[in-house]
């Protein structure tokens, strides 16, 4: 818990070894936010949520590390492309029911502010 360099690097490895296996990707992309590497982490969770996008948590935390990113003034991908995939998960969150909605649609508020 308090050895997150060598949970990357650990990470990293496996992520190398095993390039198609997704169980390493969730992991990494929070070791990511963690490291202040908002852009990366939201490129993985991209990832991880293209296969599991039944994941409520792993939902909000994408739509939170995208508000994240553009209080920043950068972004993951484009800003277009950011807000796109916030929509998309914003939207399975909600049909998804769940817990943090209010909290969800303030984020989604601010991105979509031009």
């Amino acid at each position: 818990e308090r050895r997150l360099n060598e949970a990357r690097a650990v990470l990293d490895e496996a992520m190398e070894k095993w390039p198609g296996d997704l169980r390493f990707v969730r992991p990494r992309a929070i070791v990511s936010a963690t490291f202040g590497q908002g852009q990366q982490a939201v490129r993985l969770l991209t990832r991880y949520l293209e296969v599991n996008p039944t994941d409520v948590e792993s939902l909000q935390l994408g739509i939170e590390w995208t508000y994240h990113l553009k209080l920043a003034r950068t972004e993951a991908r484009t800003p277009a492309d950011d807000l796109a995939l916030a929509r998309t998960w914003a939207s399975a969150y909600t049909r998804l029911k769940g817990p943090q909605q209010s909290l969800v649609r303030r984020w989604m508020q601010f991105l979509e502010k031009k």
